[in-house]
């Protein structure tokens, strides 16, 4: 391992905690008591034509070869284990929040939502409002409107 690799290569040094230290993300997180497993949803995707899919598609396709018809790029490469078994490991993962977690999340945080509210005026309301009035041409004035 690389902790007997370095201590080997230092034998006259003291690496206290280093039996302990985290060699991974999920050590980590468990240490700190975050996590991200709900949160965070690791997607799979085709190195050529980025094609997503989800985690639990994995399993189930038939051929490593990407399923978009018109790419010949892979999904994941195989991997025979020593009891026969096959492991398959996505060539490309990319972390996906869908939007409604991430809004949902960041409205958790104290103040946040009163800090999205701070340009309101005192007439202003939540509601819906009509369109304004104010011609397109004087909102901006660098694009020429095309109206019917």
């Amino acid at each position: 391992s690389a902790q007997r690799q370095l201590q080997a290569s230092h034998p006259e040094e003291s690496f206290a905690g280093l039996d302990r230290f985290a060699q991974t993300l999920a050590t980590v997180e468990k240490r700190l008591g975050v996590s991200t497993g709900g949160f965070i949803t690791y997607l799979f995707c085709c190195r050529s034509c980025w094609d997503v899919h989800y985690p639990s598609e994995l399993p189930k396709l038939l051929s490593p070869a990407c399923s978009n018809p018109y790419c010949d790029g892979i999904l994941y490469t195989v991997k025979r284990l020593s009891g026969g078994a096959e492991k398959r490991t996505p060539v490309l993962t990319v972390p996906f929040v869908p939007p409604s977690r991430a809004i949902r999340r960041m409205c958790l945080q104290p103040g946040k939502v009163q800090q999205w509210q701070h340009w309101r005026g005192p007439d202003d309301t939540s509601r819906r409002q009509p369109p304004t009035d104010v011609p397109c041409d004087n909102l901006i004035p660098s694009i020429t409107c095309r109206l019917p």
